[in-house]
């Protein structure tokens, strides 16, 4: 795993940040933390032209992004 997330270092990450990120993740489920990592993708993926999108509405992206918790 820590490999393919190395390549990744580039694309708008410090080094070792993505994996710090995911493994706090995966130890924690902090919501917030989740948010936090959405909101970094999404515009990480719309400035290279991406819609992230996909089946939902940009409203309920931007309401569970809202979320307080």
């Amino acid at each position: 795993m820590y490999l393919h997330l190395a390549k990744l270092d580039r694309q708008g990450w410090l080094p070792g940040e993505l994996r710090d990120i995911l493994l706090d993740l995966l130890t924690t489920g902090d919501p917030r933390r989740q948010q936090e990592l959405a909101r970094r993708v999404i515009a990480l993926m719309a400035e290279r032209g991406h819609d992230v999108s996909d089946n939902w509405s940009v409203e309920k992206i931007d309401a569970a992004l809202a979320w307080s918790f």
